[in-house]
């Protein structure tokens, strides 16, 4: 019998999808007021003195607005606040969107809403932490921070905020390295004729990048921050954003804005600065790890984000151990099953399947199945701030910092595509160290579940407007894989790292371009995917993973795997389908207490 077919992601609800956007459309609209220049122009120049010459125009990112302000002498800053409610919804700006925008500041009557993304502040702080900390232990060019801060202290009303330096760049890896015969408004691929010289070059800089952040040891899994402390921080490292969209193409001189800075204004900046290093040694990991998954599962669902631990950790809650951390993950996974209201299942068999996999998941996560050993140095890391707690003496598990966005589109380039920048620093946390030894995902530029092939691709799936394929993908990354590590082999052999830990006494490491290469051949880079992508789970479970943990399966799906469960969970199994499939008939968007989605957690939370 032919094995099921299996989409390759679960669509996110539709209709919360639109409401999404239609409230984005509707607070963009407020973000290009002259009223608002006005007082980012002079929120901004309150911490860099100069004089000021000209904002430009609003860029719009996936996650982000950058407002950048020029000076006379040609240095730029920027302030980078999350878009409200959906900094995880990604769209594209159409003309007709940008006009419907015009329109709207023609009224002149809108103002910024008080309504933030959930998460923002988290976000904001850790990712300035972030940059803090990579800026004062490696020399990756981040750049500088001088501010951010909360809702509460951004006098502009656009919220929480992080003021840094625009980093000046002539493009980056995806402009300079995209395929030049796709359409620009399509998904960008890395162009096939690629001189490789010239990728290898990009590649070795790259390569010096993913060693000194491996470099860099946390004895917990977590988000980056200060030790007790929260809101606004004043310091001189950092961090900058390159939008995607321009939300107005409109160009502000500062003279025709009238903006001015009172003498007064000093005061922010001279109580509150701190030097680097001081900042630097007061980081380290002090709040729950924050990834887009969660994100998505919270704006996506319409859950509420009272920070109760029931849905996700609670913001202050680190995790000592790769199993506890997969073992709240999973969790997460059936979360994101139970609340999705519409677009979640095609049908009956197609809500057992999912609910079996998301049950045979954490029962994994919970025997301790999902952690791949590694064998690192018994040394405890000597980088500030880290330092183990406990004292023992004992081989602790290391982690370390790990970014889910560190893709081509945030690596900046000169003209001779020397990397300048590194940017967008959000969702990176220390993590469990197998997720650190995949091979990066984005040597293609293209994600694998968005690979497209033509219809008649023997393993093609039909995903909205294209066919797309796992195995397409795997085909053509390989030799770019095989050029990357070479790369990153010569560059380790160049710093002889195995050789300074052999000096220093410790345990000799396994070089990642090895760790990297293992988890291609063995495919532990799948289940490291699937674990952080609530939505493409179930594909990569069913094609790949279920049968890797349990053995043959010829009609991958969840039938052969009902034994497996507890008694519990078949129990609820047949009540979770049932709702699922009401839900579908009846549509509609949810709205949820903290106690009404506690108990239909529980529920199912067996």
């Amino acid at each position: 019998m032919a094995p099921k077919f299996h989409y390759v992601s679960m669509d996110k609800d539709d209709e919360i999808w639109e409401k999404l956007e239609e409230e984005e459309e509707k607070w963009l609209a407020t973000t290009i007021k002259p009223d608002v220049f006005r007082a980012v122009g002079r929120f901004m120049l309150r911490h860099r003195r100069g004089k000021g010459d000209t904002m430009h125009p609003v860029r719009k990112g996936g996650y982000n607005l950058a407002y950048r302000g020029e000076y006379a002498d040609g240095h730029s800053i920027v302030m980078k606040v999350p878009i409200p409610g959906i900094f995880l919804l990604s769209v594209s700006l159409s003309l007709s969107f940008l006009f419907s925008l015009l329109f709207f500041f023609t009224l002149g009557n809108l103002t910024p809403t008080k309504v933030y993304t959930p998460f923002a502040e988290e976000k904001i702080r850790y990712e300035a932490e972030t940059m803090r900390y990579i800026a004062a232990h490696t020399t990756i060019p981040v750049p500088h921070v001088y501010r951010h801060g909360t809702a509460a202290e951004n006098p502009t009303g656009l919220g929480p905020f992080i003021i840094m330096d625009w980093i000046d760049h002539e493009n980056d890896i995806c402009d300079a390295h995209r395929d030049p015969s796709r359409p620009v408004e399509q998904r960008s691929i890395l162009d096939p004729a690629v001189d490789e010289a010239r990728l290898e070059r990009l590649y070795r800089q790259v390569a010096d990048i993913f060693l000194q952040l491996q470099r860099l040891r946390f004895p917990r899994i977590g988000s980056l921050s200060q030790r007790g402390v929260g809101g606004s921080q004043v310091g001189d490292c950092g961090a900058t954003m390159n939008g995607d969209d321009n939300v107005d193409s409109t160009t502000h001189k500062l003279n025709d804005l009238n903006i001015t800075v009172k003498e007064e204004d000093d005061d922010v900046e001279s109580t509150i600065k701190t030097d680097d290093n001081t900042i630097a040694k007061n980081i380290t990991v002090a709040g729950r790890p924050l990834i887009q998954s969660m994100a998505q599962l919270i704006v996506h669902n319409h859950l509420p984000t009272k920070p109760s631990g029931t849905i996700l950790p609670v913001p202050e809650h680190t995790y000592t151990s790769s199993r506890d951390w997969f073992v709240a993950l999973t969790d997460m996974h059936l979360a994101a099953v139970v609340f999705q209201r519409n677009d979640c299942v095609k049908s009956e068999e197609d809500a057992r399947d999912k609910f079996v996999a998301r049950q045979l998941l954490r029962n994994l996560a919970r025997d301790n199945k999902l952690v791949i050993p590694t064998t690192t140095s018994t040394s405890t890391s000597s980088v500030p701030g880290n330092e183990a707690e406990d004292g023992n003496g004992k081989d602790e598990e290391e982690f370390r910092l790990f970014s889910e966005d560190l893709r081509p589109a945030n690596i900046l380039l000169d003209k001779d595509e020397n990397i300048v920048g590194i940017i967008d620093w959000e969702f990176v946390y220390a993590a469990p160290a197998q997720f650190s030894f995949d091979p990066p995902w984005w040597l293609l530029i293209m994600k694998p579940d968005d690979w497209p092939v033509s219809p008649e691709s023997e393993d093609g799936q039909h995903e909205g407007d294209w066919w797309c394929s796992y195995k397409a993908w795997m085909k053509v990354y390989e030799p770019r894989l095989e050029t990357f590590l070479r790369v990153l082999r010569e560059q380790e052999t160049k710093i002889a790292l195995t050789k300074e830990e052999e000096e220093s006494g410790s345990r000799k490491e396994i070089p990642l371009s090895q760790r990297m290469k293992e988890s291609w051949d063995s495919g532990d880079w799948i289940l490291s995917y699937a674990l952080r992508d609530f939505w493409a789970f179930d594909y990569l479970w069913w094609t790949f993973l279920d049968e890797r943990f349990f053995g043959p399966n010829e009609e991958r799906d969840h039938k052969a795997r009902l034994d497996l469960l507890t008694d519990a969970q078949r129990k609820v199994m047949e009540e979770f389908v049932e709702r699922k499939m009401r839900e579908k008939e009846e549509g509609g968007i949810a709205h949820w207490t903290e106690e009404e989605a506690a108990a239909v957690l529980k529920k199912f939370m067996v």
